[in-house]
């Protein structure tokens, strides 16, 4: 059940940023469906209106859970590759919406309004995916990477582009030191050991 649900917050999140573009292409078919019955074009301000905030609370809701789950994981490797993976899918909204706005420039006063869509819907992926890769960092803190290291990829999670720099690094750093682990289970045990010697008489 928890991978279900882990899996179904990845896959809301990842999806946030294309959520207007499957919108668009299904919004002639559903109002081709809906026209016989209900008058799709007049309530599309409402849509706007209050559909909008109420799926970005939504997704919020998501990634706030999707960051305690990945705080509470056990595995860092698989909290980093989740983050990872989400941080990967909105590569190519990225590039769109740059595209979009880089056109939006070009087109005068009218393009203003383009260029703002594009930089809103980038800030708010960029906010809801780097609450979710902040419980990636409190995982990584936990299972060995130095909180000042933590903490900086946390902070970083925020930064476009940097953002996804930071997920490649967690993952790898995750699986080496998971892979330290297995090779070494007693290391964490000989160094304390080695820290804190026992009085022997």
């Amino acid at each position: 059940m928890k991978r279900v649900l882990t899996a179904l917050l990845c896959i809301s999140i990842a999806l946030f940023p294309y959520a207007y573009i499957i919108a668009l292409l299904l919004s002639p078919a559903a109002a081709a469906a809906a026209a016989a019955t209900v008058d799709l074009l007049a309530h599309r301000g409402n849509i706007l209106m209050y559909g909008v905030p109420a799926y970005i609370v939504f997704t919020l809701i998501c990634s706030i859970l999707l960051a305690v789950i990945n705080g509470r994981e056990q595995s860092a490797a698989r909290s980093a590759k989740r983050n990872m993976i989400i941080k990967l899918i909105h590569i190519p909204a990225y590039l769109f919406h740059f595209i979009l706005g880089l056109a939006g420039t070009l087109m005068s006063v009218w393009g203003i309004g383009i260029v703002m869509f594009a930089v809103v819907i980038d800030a708010v992926t960029i906010i809801l995916s780097g609450i979710q890769a902040a419980g990636c960092a409190v995982c990584a803190a936990r299972n060995g990477t130095g909180k000042a290291l933590s903490v900086i990829c946390g902070i970083g999670s925020f930064i476009y582009c940097a953002d996804i720099i930071i997920a490649v690094y967690m993952y790898i750093n995750a699986k080496r030191r998971g892979v330290e682990n297995a090779v070494h289970p007693y290391k964490g045990l000989q160094d304390n050991s080695e820290r804190y010697p026992r009085n022997t008489p």
